[in-house]
């Protein structure tokens, strides 16, 4: 029953406390005026001393007159008095409405034991307890982190504080481990005042108890209308077997962090056993380049274009700079496909970033995550969201080296990207937008890789708008002096100050040697040179240089040849010093391509190599 005031003029009192609207008790006072009237709950008939007052609503909480029938059979047989009858009944009622919040919080239970993120599970908690009492507000304070996870919109913000809490009642409940239930807050303590200052008229805050007696925090609920609660003052196994429900979820969720935090662990274990071997390689290139890092700016940049053997280059990178298209770089390794590359970008726009991926380095499980990023939990390993290099590049160059070595599926996000400058990170939704300009290099024949399906055309064509091919060392002699002598320059005041040039016998090995290398082989020739120099200049001897002869032809056998004409073993042998030189100086040393064109897998032909000493 509840009780309306509407504005009369002497005001309405229950239990001598003036009311806008109250849900009445047994036994209340009401007065009204100078009349005084005690509310007292209707008894049903053969139901004598059973109160049915309403409890709030549990699913499957119909009416039932079961209790009713059974009351009237034992009042017919006479068999008990009333007063025990009318208590068997209520006890029954009590079981029945207790069996069913227990398939309730059951239900629930099942429903958020499948949730495996803590906010999501605790805001499902808190929208199901909201709803079944009837509340407003609704938040869980946890011990350990002192902070609210406070329902808002149906969905939990966490807090370090919550306006509408009474600190006083959190204490209270906290250290007593004792539920507190308000019926009506009224103007007395600081509590009430604190609730009043935001019209809160019920208040509920219980605690959460593991099984082991240890407070994890509490539950805390108002309402702004009074007399919500006023059921649950008494209604002990309730409010225990929601704290017993409510700590049992969070223990559920702390196993579950706890065994994504030991797979994550494992993850990462695995992932750095698994990639050792590349961690180790490079830091070993790094090492073996540190000298270079080191050098000078004025030292950067691709040399000779103010040459006049460079007008081409020049020339080509004039026209292609300004255009903002795609440009496509071929040659053989160590050529300065990405100086070259560096150099077009600086006369573009030099103030912008130059961002390199090399293709070569990068296992290719993680080369999409290198370009486009990834978002967290994308796949094992990836514990953090993390920006590509296209994003990296945005407003200026992206440089993808050795572009040949991108599988199928990557080179068809890459055209995407190319078309419209649209990409997606790995394991996200939303497509994002980068303005980066991309220049790729590569020693391979693409056109070749297009006619074996390994390369897809469309992107062939899309990357083909603007190309060069910078020659090999050997098709340009006449620049081998003026090489050595900027890397001279460039090395010289670091590895041996004493060292002012060359004899001319190193500068004619420099121009007779045919280096298969290319600049990168010169680079580190006059590196070692200035190593073994004792003088003021470096000889030939000090180079070290490898005197490569051409492979032989396959010939027919001679007499010279009969001892091991039957050898079948040194037969092989001579076959395979004559056919892996070859594939290798065909694809430029890449050992994949030349295992590919001798049919054998790449491990085998490495092995040869370091047989034969190539």
């Amino acid at each position: 029953m509840q009780l309306l005031d509407l504005d009369s003029t002497n005001g309405t009192l229950v239990n001598g406390k003036r009311i806008k609207k109250r849900v009445l008790g047994h036994g209340d006072l009401i007065t009204l005026g100078d009349l005084t009237i005690r509310y007292t709950e209707e008894v049903s008939e053969g139901h004598s001393g059973h109160r049915t007052t309403a409890l709030y609503r549990i699913p499957g909480d119909e009416d039932d007159d079961r209790p009713a029938a059974l009351l009237g059979k034992l009042k017919k047989g006479g068999g008990l008095p009333d007063g025990i009858v009318d208590e068997v009944i209520d006890t029954l009622e009590l079981y029945r409405r207790n069996s069913r919040l227990l398939e309730t919080l059951s239900t629930l239970l099942e429903r958020v034991l499948l949730v495996s993120d803590r906010s999501a599970a605790v805001a499902l908690l808190l929208r199901e307890l909201r709803s079944l009492l009837g509340l407003e507000i609704a938040s869980l304070y946890l011990s350990d982190e002192n902070r609210f996870g406070i329902l808002e919109n149906d969905e939990i913000e966490w807090s370090d504080e919550y306006a509408v809490v009474s600190r006083s009642v959190l204490r209270t409940v906290l250290e007593t481990r004792r539920p507190v239930v308000i019926e009506e807050v009224d103007g007395e303590g600081g509590a009430m005042k604190t609730l009043l200052r935001f019209k809160i008229r019920s208040a509920l805050c219980f605690p959460v108890l593991s099984r082991g007696g240890e407070v994890h925090g509490a539950v805390y609920c108002v309402s702004r209308r009074a007399g919500q609660l006023q059921i649950l003052r008494n209604d002990v196994h309730f409010l225990n077997a929601c704290s017993a429900f409510i700590a049992l979820v969070l223990e559920n969720l702390q196993v579950i962090e706890r065994e994504k935090r030991t797979a994550s662990e494992e993850a990462r274990r695995h992932s750095e056993r698994r990639f050792a071997p590349i961690i180790s390689r490079l830091r070993q290139e790094r090492e073996n380049l540190a000298l270079k890092l080191g050098a000078p700016a004025a030292g950067e940049g691709f040399f000779g274009l103010d040459q006049d053997d460079c007008r081409g280059l020049r020339e080509f990178i004039d026209k292609a700079a300004p255009t903002g298209l795609p440009v496509l770089i071929t040659g053989e390794t160590g050529v300065g496909k990405s100086l070259f590359a560096k150099a077009l970008h600086r006369a573009c726009n030099a103030d912008a970033a130059f961002v390199v991926i090399d293709c070569t380095t990068i296992p290719r499980e993680l080369l999409e995550s290198e370009l486009f990023g990834h978002e967290k939990g994308a796949f094992t390993g990836a514990h953090a969201r993390k920006t590509g290099k296209v994003a990296g590049a945005d407003g200026g160059t992206l440089f993808i080296d050795e572009i040949g070595e991108l599988d199928n599926a990557l080179q068809a996000k890459l055209l995407r990207f190319i078309q419209g400058g649209e990409y997606e990170p790995l394991g996200g939704g939303a497509t994002l937008h980068s303005s980066a300009r991309l220049i790729a290099a590569t020693n391979s024949d693409l056109k070749e890789e297009v006619a074996r399906k390994r390369f897809r055309e469309d992107l062939y064509y899309r990357l083909n708008v603007l190309a060069i091919e910078l020659p090999p060392l050997r098709k340009r002699p006449d620049m081998v002096p003026h090489l050595a002598d900027h890397f001279l320059s460039r090395y010289g005041p670091r590895l041996n100050p004493a060292v002012q040039g060359f004899t001319p016998e190193a500068k004619r090995l420099f121009v007779a040697h045919r280096w298969p290398g290319n600049i990168r082989e010169l680079e580190n020739t006059v590196m070692r040179a200035l190593v073994n120099a004792r003088g003021g200049l470096i000889d030939a001897e000090h180079c070290a240089l490898e005197v490569r002869r051409p492979p032989e032809a396959p010939h027919e056998e001679t007499a010279a040849d009969a001892d091991d004409a039957l050898d079948l073993k040194a037969a092989r042998e001579r076959i395979d010093r004559v056919l892996i030189p070859r594939a290798l100086a065909t694809t430029g040393r890449n050992v994949s391509r030349a295992a590919e064109l001798l049919n054998i897998s790449r491990n085998s032909l490495m092995d040869l190599m370091k047989k034969y000493g190539l």
